[in-house]
């Protein structure tokens, strides 16, 4: 039973590194936004349901605005591949720069989808401790200012 265990454990561990190999930590970024995503529509469509208040039009309204997520996080992708090729074979830099925007992009959604997992959370009648509501809108807060620094 110990030995199955341990083989499930390392063959979890090469998965987990093999994907980071493939993707990289924006990569695994990327699929906490996801999880966070789908987390905040299953979240708010219940509350929405609890309270009686779900209706097509406003789910249609929340799909946009995720739709509008996905095509910015997209659009900053390729800045940052249209940036990183400029930068790395016409200017030669020292380092090899691929990334600049989108960690910061991507941080700022998934902290703006845990704030509103939270909010449909308390409408829902979970006890949400102030202090994380109140750390997770000052990081979202900082990620911005970040962006607004570079």
């Amino acid at each position: 039973m110990i030995d199955r265990a341990i083989a499930v454990r390392a063959g979890i561990a090469a998965g987990i590194a093999g994907l980071t190999y493939l993707w990289g930590w924006l990569g695994w970024l990327i699929v906490i936004w996801v999880l966070a995503f789908v987390t905040d529509l299953a979240t708010g469509t219940w509350a929405a349901c609890r309270e009686g208040k779900w209706s097509s039009r406003a789910l249609r309204v929340g799909l946009w605005g995720k739709t509008g997520s996905v095509i910015v996080v997209t659009m900053i992708g390729f800045v940052d591949i249209g940036i990183g090729l400029m930068v790395n074979y016409a200017y030669h830099l020292p380092f090899d720069q691929q990334i600049l925007i989108s960690p910061i992009v991507v941080s700022w959604y998934i902290l703006a989808e845990v704030g509103s997992i939270l909010e449909n959370l308390g409408s829902m009648g979970v006890l949400i401790p102030p202090f994380l509501a109140r750390h997770v809108a000052a990081l979202k807060t900082r990620v911005g200012d970040a962006g607004e620094e570079d």
